[in-house]
C-alpha cells in the first residue's frame, strides 16, 4: 500500500488555482477540519492528516482503501479542485494522478 502522501498533492492557503475555461488565476483559502478526516466530491478526495496537513487526490481504490485502513473518518467539507479548476503548483503530479484515476475507471468499465 502506498503512503497517503503519495496518493495526492499537499494543499495550502494561498495556493494558486487556474481555471482553464476562463483562464483566470486566483488563490485558495482552505478551511481546515478535524485531523484524520476526509471528504469526497466529483471523483476527488481531500484529507487532513494527524499533523493538520491537507492533501488532495482522486478517488482511486488504492487511495480510499489507504484512508480507511489508516482509520480516517469520512465527513463533509469543501473539496478544493473538485470542478474544472487545477492547482498551478504540483500541476504535473495532479495531472498524473488524474490520468491514473481515469485509467482505473476505464479498466473497471470494460
Amino acid at each position: 500500500m502506498k503512503r497517503l502522501e503519495e496518493c495526492g498533492i499537499e494543499l495550502f492557503n494561498g495556493m494558486r488555482v487556474y481555471w482553464p475555461q476562463s483562464q483566470y488565476i486566483e488563490e485558495i483559502i482552505l478551511e481546515f477540519h478535524e485531523p484524520e478526516t476526509f471528504s469526497t466530491s466529483d471523483g476527488k478526495v481531500c484529507w487532513i492528516t494527524k499533523e493538520g496537513k491537507c492533501y488532495l487526490g482522486f478517488m482511486t481504490k488504492e487511495t480510499m482503501d489507504a484512508l480507511r485502513e489508516a482509520g480516517y473518518k469520512e465527513v463533509k467539507f469543501f473539496v478544493p479542485f473538485s470542478t474544472y479548476d487545477e492547482p498551478l503548483l504540483g500541476s504535473e503530479t495532479y495531472r498524473q494522478l488524474r490520468a491514473q484515476h481515469r485509467k482505473e475507471i476505464a479498466d473497471n468499465h470494460t
